[in-house]
């Protein structure tokens, strides 16, 4: 009786796990190669980037430590953890020898274009208006019952008394100050100047209201008698009251006067 002898080959079939294993590996490889790997932690060993190479590393880094502590702890689920550690693996192993070969050969694909910085809206620039610290007189005719404030000297000035100047430029453009009381009330005025005007102004007295009563305003034209750069003069008359008060003159007639000191912004 002869034996029939058998020679025993190595099998070269490849495996589906094989062909998983390599098409991972080439399309992390590709991924590596052909993008910027850029990426941030976001764990212990976990990275993360905004390109899908930096997804890709993420996700293979992510699923191969788990799946190998899976096959340590758990042998009857090595069934699915081996495969997903070998995927897994292959893949991350691939996006990073892609990255090297590609930074190596400067792929012209892994060049980021320059970012073009568009400026946002911004509020828009106004002129600017500068205070000074000021000394504002009044002076009234036929006003029963009017005395000047008696203010006390401040920084260059009377406390309460400011002068401000027209948008961009240095000269006076508006005064004003707590000028006096009228009865046992606060008498408040303030001068305008008029652009481009010499000699033309407006007038505003205003006296405090007592409670809950609203302030009554004397308010009208003014004629600049005298005005140089931190001086001036102006007078006024017949300034009609609104709303009519009913303990003070209808009509106030008289003058301001005004000296400022240095500009501040």
């Amino acid at each position: 009786m002869t034996g029939q002898q058998v020679s025993a080959h190595p099998s070269t079939a490849v495996s589906l796990r094989d062909v998983l294993s390599l098409a991972t590996f080439v399309i992390g490889f590709v991924l590596g190669l052909l993008q910027p790997l850029v990426a941030v932690a976001v764990g212990v060993g976990l990275v993360a980037g905004p390109t899908f190479a930096g997804l890709a590393l993420a996700l293979g880094i992510g699923l191969f430590v788990p799946s190998l502590v899976l096959v340590w702890l758990f042998r009857t689920g090595r069934g699915l953890s081996v495969p997903l550690a070998m995927l897994s693996g292959t893949l991350a192993l691939g996006v990073m020898g892609g990255t090297v070969l590609g930074a190596v050969l400067q792929v012209p694909t892994r060049t980021r274009p320059p970012v073009t910085y568009v400026p946002a809206a911004g509020m828009p620039s106004f002129p600017v208006v500068l205070d000074a610290p000021g000394a504002v007189s009044l002076r009234l005719d036929d006003a029963p019952g009017f005395t000047p404030a008696a203010s006390e000297p401040v920084d260059g000035g009377l406390f309460g008394h400011w002068c401000s100047s027209a948008p961009g430029t240095k000269d006076v453009a508006h005064v004003e100050g707590e000028l006096g009381t009228l009865g046992d009330r606060a008498l408040v005025g303030t001068v305008s100047l008029e652009a481009g005007s010499l000699t033309s102004a407006h007038v505003v007295l205003l006296l405090r209201g007592v409670g809950d009563e609203s302030w009554t305003a004397w308010s009208g034209a003014g004629t600049v008698s005298d005005r140089d750069t931190t001086m001036g003069r102006v007078t006024f008359a017949n300034l009609t009251a609104d709303p009519l008060p009913t303990a003070a003159p209808v009509s106030l007639t008289g003058e301001i006067a005004w000296t400022c000191g240095d500009w501040r912004r």
